[in-house]
């Protein structure tokens, strides 16, 4: 059991391969996007002899909370959502004694590192669909974790094109039509210098994070196009008219299914709604490639960004799915601190923004 290093990676990329529950979140590759944003990693392997048997990928993710309070959280990843691996073929003794272990160096590196919180989002649907992860949700509760779940959405890109579009909101389907009749065209993305054509919009695509630009960079170089003989792991879809790109959706593809990952726009393509034209072109495009199920990722009630996101996915319908989500809480205390502080800031400005009750 040890933490990564550099002359693992083949080894690990194999193994993540070969594995029947492997999602895009699992490749190295994603690892290398979330350096690039400043995040660490600290994923691990277990070793039977020289033969990989558990892959986990772990990422110190770090946060602020009112600007000044710092809150660090090992996980998976910050753009796809990935769980510890463990060789299918091991006994159900076995499995669980490799994922405790795997489990227990993950807490050692996040203790290590000063983290509140441990964190994995477990895909509800993969491999074949039909089950849960192969390492179900169920052992986390033997090692102490707390679960709850997340709902999401999937879509069965085997359906016809008209029941797609039939489980869409009547305003999507609406404006994917106008966006034919006005001129709109999608095409996979064709060189770099069109990539570059949205950086200017790259820090909100990114939630504004620091390294957007190294993680602009990063996407293309790593996902969409890599210099060496690999497969693309993800896929860029651009919308144009009369020569002008509008919008780009990037989508990660692995194991059958397509993952929504990034989207880019212009201020000319959000005014004409070039955005849902870009998802639904990529979920054609995917369709085409064998994808068979296209994930929209988690729902967000918030009222902010991340709301608006969520609700944008959602009217283009799907299945609603529930991930289980496994959670440590490392620092209790401090986490119980900083609760409070965010709490009664957040009292206070409601408070003060109250209006005046009027004079009679």
């Amino acid at each position: 059991m040890r933490t990564l290093h550099p002359g693992d990676e083949s080894a690990a990329e194999a193994f993540v391969r070969a594995h029947p529950a492997h999602g895009p979140g699992h490749s190295r590759r994603l690892a290398a996007i979330e350096a690039a944003f400043g995040h660490t990693d600290l994923s691990v392997i277990a070793l039977l002899g020289e033969r990989v048997v558990a892959y986990a990928p772990v990422i110190l993710l770090e946060s602020r909370q009112l600007r000044v309070l710092h809150t660090r959280t090992v996980a998976g990843g910050s753009l796809v959502a990935a769980g510890p691996l463990v060789e299918a073929s091991l006994g159900g003794r076995e499995r669980s004694a490799v994922l405790a272990a795997v489990m227990q160096q993950v807490r050692r590196s996040a203790a290590q590192s000063g983290a509140d919180w441990v964190r994995y989002v477990l895909p509800a649907m993969a491999g074949d669909q039909s089950s849960l992860t192969a390492d179900r949700p169920f052992p986390f509760l033997a090692l102490g974790a707390t679960l709850r779940t997340i709902p999401g959405a999937v879509i069965v890109l085997s359906a016809s094109e008209t029941e797609l579009l039939g489980g869409m909101s009547a305003t999507t389907r609406n404006l994917l039509r106008r966006s034919e009749r006005e001129g709109l065209t999608a095409r996979p993305i064709a060189s770099r210098a069109e990539w570059e054509c949205f950086r200017g919009t790259a820090p909100a695509a990114f939630g504004h994070r620091r390294g957007a630009d190294a993680g602009f960079d990063a996407v293309y170089d790593t996902l969409i196009a890599p210099g060496d003989a690999a497969a693309p792991l993800a896929h860029a879809t651009v919308i144009e008219r009369g020569g002008e790109l509008l919008s780009c959706v990037v989508t990660c593809e692995s194991n059958l299914s397509g993952y929504y990952l990034l989207a880019f726009n212009s201020e000319s393509g959000l005014a004409c709604n070039a955005n849902r034209f870009a998802l639904w072109q990529a979920m054609l495009g995917a369709r085409g490639r064998g994808v068979r199920w296209f994930q929209m990722g988690s729902r967000d009630f918030s009222a902010g960004k991340s709301g608006s996101i969520s609700d944008f996915k959602q009217q283009f319908g799907g299945s609603v799915m529930l991930s289980p989500v496994a959670e440590w809480c490392e620092r209790p205390m401090r986490v119980a601190g900083v609760r409070l502080v965010s709490g009664v800031v957040a009292h206070a400005r409601r408070r003060t923004l109250r209006p005046a009750p009027a004079e009679r």
